[in-house]
């Protein structure tokens, strides 16, 4: 099985797509391009793919992808919409910063452990609009950008096809 965990900032929202618009129709503060989500679409159809959330927007469902709030149900409704299989998160590993600090989650860790617990994943991906975290997959990255100039360059863009099916056909991450 192809999976492509996705972060949600960076990649399906955008700076500008922000500007226009800053909650969504459950008064939520998760927005979401469609644009990008039909993309994502095109993406996951191309490549036989499934969608992990790795993103912090992962605490808005719970591990039966069920909606905890408002922003839930709203990202819930868009993936369903756009018939995006989305089959599941990854846990929440907190990283230990030293002194009783902690960082909100560590998702190479988060995607590692996802692997481990699924021997049927044969290939993945990771879109991101971050390297930071996750510096032992960084081959298995494809990297989008927040902000750029023009709106179009944003996020995951048609630009993206061609890397997320190389990586995918890349061998397995060894487990």
């Amino acid at each position: 099985m192809n999976i492509i965990f996705l972060d949600i900032d960076g990649v399906l929202n955008t700076f500008h797509f922000g500007l226009k618009d800053f909650k969504n129709k459950y008064g939520g503060f998760l927005i979401i391009d469609p644009q990008k989500v039909k993309i994502l679409k095109e993406i996951c159809d191309l490549t036989n793919s499934k969608v992990v959330l790795s993103t912090g927007w992962k605490f808005i469902i719970d591990d039966e992808l069920k909606p905890l709030d408002k922003d839930g149900e709203f990202l819930l409704e868009v993936f369903q919409k756009y018939d995006i299989p989305l089959i599941g998160k990854t846990i929440t590993i907190p990283k230990d910063l030293g002194q009783g600090k902690k960082t909100k989650y560590w998702k190479e860790y988060e995607i590692i452990d996802y692997l481990k617990n699924h021997s049927e994943v044969s290939h993945f991906c990771i879109v991101d609009d971050e390297t930071s975290g996750l510096e032992s997959l960084l081959d298995y990255l494809v990297k989008t950008n927040d902000y750029q100039e023009s709106e179009e360059d944003e996020g995951i863009t048609k630009k993206h096809f061609d890397s997320i099916t190389k990586v995918l056909k890349k061998e397995n991450y060894s487990k």
